[in-house]
């Protein structure tokens, strides 16, 4: 297969991929949010119970080191200034309970990696 030939197949799997993301993207936009059924809820509370949530430890370590937050509030931007990656889309209240639908682990998780800027891990390494 000769380079030219190659270039445009690769093209067209890159066309084909982003184009079926998009439609995944988009039937998932359409779907509402739904309510965590009871045994969804009595499972998350059973999980709840059962770990030391009200050890903040891990809150306490996650921030150690922390010196500034991230430049343009932790916004990418593409090389026209458009933006394609927002940090605050993906932080959580690190104060607020997991909702019914979600395991309190990985809300917790979540809410820990929620936590970003410029770390000092040691000397001379950030």
């Amino acid at each position: 297969m000769n380079n030219s030939r190659l270039f445009r197949l690769s093209r067209i799997v890159i066309a084909l991929t982003a184009a079926s993301g998009m439609m995944v993207n988009t039937a998932n936009a359409k779907e509402e949010a739904k309510a965590a059924t009871q045994y969804t809820q009595q499972v998350n509370q059973n999980y709840a119970k059962s770990l030391p949530f009200s050890d903040r430890q891990d809150f306490d370590d996650a921030q150690r080191g922390f010196i500034a937050p991230l430049l343009d509030e932790g916004i990418l931007r593409d090389a026209n200034g458009k933006p394609y990656y927002r940090g605050e889309d993906y932080k959580f209240d690190i104060n607020a309970p997991a909702p019914e639908t979600v395991n309190p682990s990985l809300w917790r998780q979540s809410q820990l990696n929620g936590i970003s800027g410029l770390f000092k891990v040691t000397d001379r390494m950030y």
